[in-house]
């Protein structure tokens, strides 16, 4: 009992903070940025040509609608919550109108083999820093100082 009391439930409790702070900041970067996505979005489209002005509202409308930044910005949290939990993460403001989980998709696999490449490297060299730091009764290396060993 005392295991789950002093080591699980404040894990849980620290991953749950952490989940809530990234989503949040993740949320709030790009709404806090100078640029518009939707008129990027309309300037990237239309390719700065004349457009039908009732086309253009239609349009603003409908990636207001996509990206999710319609309503106030307590609205747009709570469906930004919503699509997140459904694993619904919406178009891509760079590269759109890809979706982030197909980017997501293609890019894990490097992703995982850095991962694995950066764990191996740094297992092996705690292994071999950690056995020559062994080897010394002061812990000082392979060199012993006082003894000249």
């Amino acid at each position: 009992m005392t295991l789950l009391k002093e080591y699980i439930l404040p894990r849980i409790l620290q991953w749950f903070v952490v989940i809530f702070v990234g989503v949040t900041i993740t949320f709030l970067i790009p709404r806090l940025s100078p640029v518009n996505p939707v008129d990027q979005a309309i300037a990237r489209l239309s390719g700065f040509q004349a457009m039908d002005p009732n086309a253009a509202l239609m349009m603003r409308e409908s990636l207001e609608d996509l990206y999710g930044v319609k309503g106030s910005l307590f609205d747009q949290y709570v469906a930004y919550w919503s699509r997140v939990v459904q694993g619904d993460l919406g178009p891509s403001f760079m590269a759109f109108p890809t979706r982030v989980s197909k980017i997501i998709g293609t890019s894990i696999g490097w992703t995982i083999g850095l991962l694995i490449t950066s764990l191996l490297i740094s297992w092996l060299l705690g292994i071999i820093l950690g056995s020559i730091s062994g080897i010394s009764p002061t812990g000082g290396g392979p060199i012993c100082w006082k003894t000249g060993w």
